[in-house]
């Protein structure tokens, strides 16, 4: 079997068994098995990615489904899980490990706040995978708001 699909393999199996991917990422000899996407403060370029300083940076994807991402008037964005409504949302994939899970965690207040959820997307490659994603209350979506694909406010790039 060539290494490629191996690979793919692998990467199936865990994520079938709820693990991401098994990297050991940075100077840490920490391993980093928890996949999370990101689409707002936390992508490179942006103040909140100091937290993924760490991580490993995975790939580039969208969600699989259409979600409505908005961005109120401070400038942070919102994605909301109203599948089908909206757009194939612009992410970053990263692999983290628990410390980080937590860190990020706090920032999003959840569960109180955002709700940490499993979601679909695909990877530029095709390759499916379910990282977890942050999504907002409901209540922060409205049929008014107007809805992005890609968030790039106030980046620092």
């Amino acid at each position: 079997m060539a290494i490629k699909e191996r690979k793919q393999s692998d990467i199936q199996q865990r994520e079938q068994e709820g693990r991401g991917l098994l990297v050991r990422g940075g100077s840490s000899e920490e391993l980093r098995d928890i996949l999370v996407a990101v689409y707002g403060t936390l992508k490179r370029g942006f103040g909140n990615h100091l937290l993924l300083s760490t991580a490993v940076f995975v790939s580039k994807a969208k969600t699989e489904r259409k979600y409505p991402m908005v961005i109120h008037g401070s400038g942070l964005p919102f994605l909301v899980e109203k599948k089908g409504i909206g757009h194939n949302v612009d992410l970053e994939l990263y692999l983290v490990n628990k410390d980080e899970l937590n860190q990020l965690d706090m920032l999003e207040g959840h569960p109180d706040w955002y709700k940490r959820k499993k979601a679909g997307v695909v990877t530029p490659e095709g390759d499916v995978l379910m990282p977890y994603i942050y999504f907002a209350p409901d209540s922060y979506f409205s049929k008014r708001e107007n809805l992005y694909e890609t968030y790039d406010y106030g980046q620092d790039m």
